[in-house]
């Protein structure tokens, strides 16, 4: 039995932080050397190395993206939501490379939440028919965020997770312009 890379990156409802954690099975007899985590961040095009160690936790944000280069956490930027690609590897690393693509909405998925929050508080105060509509109009945010990730993450399509992210941004300015839920 071969050693088995995978990486799994944690939603948050944090802006600053994108937390990555290492879940690969590893066999007993084989040592992992020249162990390597590398990211190209969104509107990037230089891939950034991390070395890392056997049950490795990173947590990365704007200043170990190279967004922004801060001294403390007080000066760290909001990570921007979009596509993150993810490599990998050990020596020889040519070989073991595993490659993944992770679709970010933390920033839509906060926002989808506010709009949620709102509009459970406002469920007494509207008749049922309104309500009803808008729930089904946040259901419908809700199911093209999801598809974006999946679309990303599973399906290896930028392309469709880019269109459902953008129409998910679409239907929250229309349910922030529509609804009643200020």
């Amino acid at each position: 039995m071969n050693t088995e890379l995978f990486l799994d990156i944690y939603k948050t409802f944090n802006l600053k932080v994108m937390p990555v954690v290492d879940q690969s099975h590893y066999c007993e007899d084989e040592e992992i050397e020249n162990y390597l985590v590398e990211v190209l961040p969104v509107n990037k095009s230089s891939w950034l190395t991390f070395y890392v160690t056997k049950q490795f936790h990173l947590a990365l944000n704007s200043s170990s993206l190279g967004y922004r280069k801060v001294e403390n956490s007080q000066g760290l930027l909001d990570l921007p939501d979009g596509i993150y690609e993810f490599k990998q590897s050990y020596k020889p690393n040519i070989q073991t490379v595993a490659h993944y693509y992770h679709m970010r909405t933390t920033a839509i998925t906060l926002k989808y939440v506010e709009l949620l929050c709102k509009h459970f508080q406002n469920e007494c105060k509207k008749e049922e028919r309104v309500y009803n509509e808008e729930t089904l109009q946040l259901t419908k945010i809700k199911q093209y965020i999801d598809a974006a990730e999946y679309s990303v993450s599973e399906k290896h399509c930028k392309e469709d997770g880019i269109k459902y992210y953008n129409q998910a941004v679409e239907l929250i300015k229309q349910f922030e312009h529509e609804c009643l839920c200020r």
